[in-house]
Parts: structure tokens; C-alpha cells; sequence
């Protein structure tokens, strides 16, 4: 059902019922002032009718959305409202708390001016039907889309240099332009419109810190960025100098955006400059930014002192190589990128916290013989497999911490490779590991006991035991022991010093046994088991799993695995002489059963060797020398 609805003489609005939308308007000829009444949402813009007569708009204190073109009322120049929404003025404004976005402009003529001051935004065709050039008060403008100038003398204007720009706002650029050159050499720019098409231009150039600003805030960017002019200082004392000092910050994150591999800067303040598209000070002592988008190898220049927070943060490059001047690796320099290999020179000292923090495709690490520390976290979650000093080969899967007596000490912080691919840690007493320097280690051999080397092993640890080999003596933790002994972590201290350092049989018996501080039998004979199947020389676990075979044979029996799974894990127990003698038959008639040939002939075997051997088996410790690095 239409509706008619009337507001005023010679004014009628068209709704779809008596509660719908108003969604078109008849005005007859020479009304010069239409008003918008109350409760009704007016969506006049499909309307292809034109109103040249009337000069004034009204809108009641209750009406609601208006949504009107330019063409239909070319020659309002009045706009009154009772509605706190909408701005009185010469054309149609609205918004909130004085954030008033423009919607119609209206058909302007040439001569005449647009003045945007107090607006902050402009919707797409507020400029449809206006032929004026003149536009003021554009600087508090920061969100438009180029639409907002189609079928206007704005939007018609020529592309310069590639761009399209009125009074400081950039509103368009030309994708064939293969360097598209903003015009703020001579000029101030306000704003950039939203969702321009820079991903397909090659490259863009600016000459202003504060267009840097701007173009961090666009949806995309270009692959090359080309920086001209006075950046600024990088100490500031007036308005204008502070925001030229925001320009490197602005810089960064230009760099941190994806797309964009090259930063070439001109600077004639003599601030920054750019060297091989990567951003330095201007003497190139400190290296500020990498673009995230550059790929391949980067040689850092010689006279380079400092790599700067977050520099190579997130970027692609697959390896760097360092020169001899640098110095410092601040906070996260290349935290979560996609670097391979890394060398670190002759000059650097320290790898700073959270250096090469998740970097997952980084998988060997070659200590240079100055290194004096790793700090803390500096690998953390990477994907670090092989650690070594220089001249040293690496071996998968472990640490060889073995410098010579000439080079420096070396210290490795908390967490430096903690989740790493690291179970094997090889360490020289030249070296000091802290706190939970490697979180997952399975095996550790130094030459000299220290307590922190417990700590190391233990603070955090995953691996529910861990072999310890120490000069000639080699013992088995397991995590059990330590987790026991946090109300009092000298009885665990005591115990490792009594052995390494005196050889303690008293302490090798409560270490082989500490097992046993598992808080009930699963527990025992899991910690047993494996401690047990890293050192064969312990007794205790031997005899605590012979008494306990029965059950940890029949759990392996019932679970649901595989035939050969099965078949092999009972074939190690009993390699391993794991079982008592009711067990060896009970696993015998098992395989017997399964068809289990394999493990029968072991079972057999062992129930022969048993019988013919002695009381007092030899068995001796394995010596762990052949892993130094000599």
C-alpha cells in the first residue's frame, strides 16, 4: 500500500505504507524550502527527479536517516535542522559530538566555494554534480574514498606526476604510472583517500616526514617506497619538529608492511639514509629497519655498530651476514623471520634478549669465538637443531658448547634455547649455562660439576629423565627427583655434588634410586623404565622393574597396538633383561601364541643365559669422552 505523506503544502512525500520508508518526493514548482518531518527515514537517491527551484532544506527535530543526491536539489545553499545530528550550513553534514561527516555538497558552481572546515569525513558522491574547484578547510578531513569526487570537476581533474590531489587531499593514482610522485614538495598533505590501488604501482616517491605518516595508515603499499627531502631531526623541541620526529617510527611501519621490499631514502637533513633499500642512521652506525618484504641474502656494511628493536622483526630475508664493527643485537632484532643461516662475524658479543626468538627456519647456529653471552630468550621457540662453536662440525639435534682456552667466556641466559630441537648438550666449564638455558635437553655432558648445571636441567624441564655425564662418572635424573626436592633444592644439589665431585658411592645409591619418589607404582616404573633404559648400570632400577615386569608386560600385552609394536618392545625388555624368570615364560608362551618368532628366540636365549650366569654380573659405565670436540 502507498502512502502519501505531507509535511507541508506542495511538498509530498511517497512511503511504502503508513510506517515505511519515504522512497520518493513530488515538489511542485517554485517551492523554494522542503522539510524533512518527523518518525520517517527518507531514501530518495534511486529518485531520479529534479527540484531546481528549491533553495532551503528542514529538518524536524524526529526525522530520521536522509539520504538524498545532489541532483535532485542542485540549488540548496541552506540547510537548517532541528535535529542535533545534522549541521546547519550550506550543505547537508551529520554526525555526533561535532565528528560531522559530509553528505551532499550539492550542484556548486564553479565560482563558488566548498568550505569543509569542522569535518572529519566525506561520503562517496557528496561531490556528484559540483563544478567547483575551490575547496578550504580540508585539514581536518581523514576519511574518504575516491568515490566521493566522481562526476564532479574534482574527479575530473588530470592525473600529475600519477596523482590526483585538492587542496592537501590525495584522492586518486594512476596505476600506469610507474613512479607515482606526491605533490608535497611545495605542499602540506592532509590526508590520502582510503583503498587507493597502490599494490598495483611499481613505485611511489614523497618528500615530507608527515606524508610518511599517511601512508602507514593505507590499506596497501607499493613494493618500492622512495623518501626525498627534510626528514627531520631525530631531537626535537617545537610542534613541527615533534612530528617530524614521529618519521622513523612512521618509516617502520611502512617497512613492517607486507609488499613492501625497498625503502630508498634521500634525506637532506642528514638523518637517515637507506642502504640497499634498508634503512640506517645517517653515519650507518645503527641499522633501524629492514622492509619486510626484501628476500635473499643481506650483507650488513661494514661501520655498523647496532641492530635496532624489531629491525628484521617478521621480514623474509633467508640470511644476513654481520660485520666486524658491530657491536649490539637489541630486543627481538629478528624475532619471528624467515632467516636460514646467520654469520655472526668476528665483532659481535652478545645476541641480544629475544634476538632470533621464533624463527623457524633457522636450524644451525655457529658460535663466533668472541661471543661472551647469549642472552635470554634469544632463540626461544626457534627452530634451532644444532648449536657449535666456530670450526666445530654440528651435529643434529645438540649443543657442543666446547670453546678453547683462548677464546672468551661464555655465558648462556635463561631460556636462550629453551624449545628448541636441542636433547643433547655438550659443555665446557668455559661456558655458563643459567636457568633453563636449554628447556628440553635429554642428555648433558660437561667436564666440571656445577649446581647450575641441575638448574639448567631441571628448571622447567619437559624430559621426564635426563642423562648427566660429567668428567668419568655418568648418572640418569629423572624429573620425579627434582620435582621432589623443590621444598629443599640443596638435598638435590648435595646428592649430584657427592658424586661428580667425590665420587660418592652413598649418592650414586640414592640418585640410581630416586625412582622411587615417584608418588605410586605407575609412577615408579615409568621413572625406572626409563632411566633404566638410559643407563643399564642401574641396579636399583633393574631390580625394581624385575619385580614389577609381570605388570608392565601384561599392560603391553593388552593395549591396543600392533603385533610387531608389541613384539618389539617386549624383544628390548628382554634384551635389556628387564623380566623375571615367571615373566620370561609368561612372555615366552605369549609369543608362542602370537606367532611371535623373534621374540621367542630372545625369551629363549635369556632364559638360557640366566640360568648358566653368575650372581655378580660386571657392569660398568660408559664412557661419553668420545663426544668432546677436540
Amino acid at each position: 500500500m502507498i502512502e502519501y505523506v505531507n509535511f507541508q503544502n506542495d511538498v509530498r512525500f511517497i512511503a511504502d505504507d503508513e510506517d515505511g520508508d519515504c522512497m520518493d518526493i513530488d515538489v511542485k514548482p517554485g517551492v523554494e524550502k522542503v522539510i524533512f518531518g518527523d518518525y520517517y527515514d527518507f531514501f530518495l537517491k534511486l529518485s531520479k527527479k529534479v527540484f531546481p527551484d528549491v533553495k532551503e532544506l528542514h529538518i524536524s527535530e524526529y526525522a530520521g536517516v536522509i539520504s538524498i543526491s545532489n541532483e535532485m536539489f542542485p540549488n540548496v545553499r541552506k540547510v537548517t535542522s532541528e535535529k542535533n545530528f545534522y549541521r546547519e550550513g550550506s550543505m547537508l553534514c551529520g554526525g555526533l559530538h561535532g565528528d560531522f561527516s559530509l553528505y551532499n555538497t550539492f550542484c556548486l558552481k564553479p565560482d563558488e566555494t566548498a568550505d569543509l572546515s569542522g569535518i572529519s569525513a566525506i561520503l562517496d558522491f557528496a561531490f556528484s554534480g559540483s563544478e567547483t574547484l575551490n575547496v578550504t578547510g580540508s585539514d581536518g578531513i581523514n576519511t574518504y574514498n575516491r568515490e566521493a569526487f566522481n562526476n564532479s570537476a574534482i574527479g575530473r581533474l588530470p592525473f600529475v606526476n600519477g596523482v590526483k590531489c585538492i587542496n592537501g587531499m590525495v584522492f586518486d593514482v594512476d596505476t600506469e604510472c610507474d613512479n607515482v610522485v606526491f605533490p608535497d614538495e611545495d605542499e602540506d598533505l592532509h590526508t590520502i583517500a582510503n583503498h587507493l590501488p597502490f599494490e598495483k604501482i611499481k613505485q611511489i616517491t614523497v618528500h615530507r616526514g608527515s606524508t610518511v605518516q599517511l601512508l602507514y595508515r593505507c590499506n596497501t603499499l607499493p613494493k618500492a617506497i622512495n623518501i626525498c627531502g627534510n626528514l627531520g631531526e631525530s631531537v626535537c623541541q617545537t610542534k613541527e619538529e615533534m612530528a617530524s620526529r614521529l618519521t622513523i617510527d612512521s618509516i617502520a611501519e611502512l617497512c613492517d608492511r607486507e609488499g613492501v621490499e625497498n625503502i630508498n631514502i634521500f634525506d637532506d637533513s642528514k638523518t637517515y639514509k637507506s642502504i640497499d633499500s634498508i634503512v640506517y642512521s645517517y653515519d650507518g652506525k645503527r641499522l633501524l629497519k629492514c622492509p619486510r618484504g626484501k628476500t635473499g641474502h643481506v650483507t650488513i656494511p661494514k661501520g655498523t655498530e647496532i641492530i635496532a628493536a624489531n629491525a628484521f622483526k617478521h621480514c623474509h630475508i633467508d640470511s644476513v651476514s654481520f660485520p666486524s664493527t658491530l657491536i649490539q643485537l637489541e630486543n627481538d632484532a629478528f624475532a619471528s623471520s624467515t632467516v636460514k643461516k646467520i654469520d655472526f662475524g668476528i665483532g659481535i658479543k652478545a645476541i641480544g634478549w629475544f634476538s632470533f626468538m621464533n624463527c623457524r627456519e633457522l636450524k644451525s647456529i655457529v658460535i663466533p669465538h668472541q661471543m661472551e653471552v647469549i642472552e635470554k630468550y634469544a632463540f626461544y621457540e626457534s627452530g634451532v637443531e644444532s648449536v657449535s662453536f666456530e670450526g666445530e662440525e654440528p651435529i643434529p639435534g645438540t649443543a657442543v658448547l666446547l670453546p678453547s682456552d683462548k677464546d672468551n667466556l661464555c655465558c648462556v641466559d635463561e631460556g636462550a634455547f629453551r624449545r628448541c630441537d636441542i636433547e643433547k648438550v655438550i659443555v665446557s666449564d668455559r661456558v655458563h649455562l643459567q636457568q633453563n638455558s636449554f628447556g628440553n635437553i635429554k642428555e648433558l655432558t660437561t667436564d666440571k660439576y656445577d649446581d647450575s648445571i641441575i638448574d639448567t636441567v631441571f628448571k622447567n624441564s619437559v624430559e621426564a629423565v635426563v642423562k648427566i655425564t660429567i668428567g668419568d662418572r655418568m648418572t640418569v635424573l629423572p624429573y620425579a627427583y627434582a620435582f621432589a626436592m623443590h621444598g629443599d633444592e640443596t638435598l638435590l644439589h648435595k646428592a649430584c655434588r657427592g658424586y661428580f665431585a667425590n665420587g660418592s658411592a652413598e649418592m650414586k645409591s640414592q640418585i640410581d634410586s630416586s625412582f622411587m619418589l615417584g608418588n605410586n607404582d605407575d609412577a615408579r616404573e615409568i621413572m625406572a623404565e626409563k632411566m633404566y633404559m638410559m643407563d643399564n648400570s642401574n641396579d636399583a632400577a633393574k631390580t625394581f622393574l624385575q619385580q614389577h615386569s609381570m605388570k608392565i608386560v601384561k599392560y603391553v600385552c593388552d593395549r591396543n597396538s600392533s603385533a610387531t609394536k608389541k613384539e618389539r618392545i617386549l624383544t628390548n625388555y628382554t634384551r635389556l633383561d628387564m623380566l623375571s624368570d615367571d615373566t620370561l615364560h609368561y612372555v615366552l608362551e605369549y609369543a608362542n601364541d602370537n606367532n611371535m618368532p623373534i621374540l621367542a628366540a630372545e625369551v629363549l636365549d635369556r632364559i638360557n643365559k640366566n640360568e648358566a650366569k653368575n650372581n655378580n654380573p660386571e657392569h660398568t659405565f660408559r664412557s661419553f669422552d668420545f663426544l668432546r670436540v677436540q
